[in-house]
């Protein structure tokens, strides 16, 4: 049995040959894109955020736009046989 794993021990992956090397620095300058991407999406969603309004309330609703407090709008029923 020892005999067994010595040899799957000895036929790992090998670490020469042409392609060896090769994926890492493709891989690496592809995660400082995407950072480098992150990073300019968070700033941009952060001005925009800043950019906005403390409430959206209207400062004076016209008359049909004004909700009295406590009316429930859904349990309100509409007239749909026109």
């Amino acid at each position: 049995m020892a005999e067994g794993a010595t040899f799957l021990a000895q036929n790992g992956v090998e670490t020469t040959g042409p392609e060896f090397g090769k994926a890492p620095p493709v891989a690496a300058a592809i995660i400082v894109l995407l950072a480098i991407g992150l990073f300019l999406l968070i700033r941009s969603m952060n001005k925009h955020l800043a950019r906005l309004p403390e409430t959206f309330e209207r400062e004076h609703p016209e008359p049909d736009q004004a909700v009295d407090e406590g009316t429930d709008r859904a349990a309100v029923e509409t007239d749909t046989s026109q």
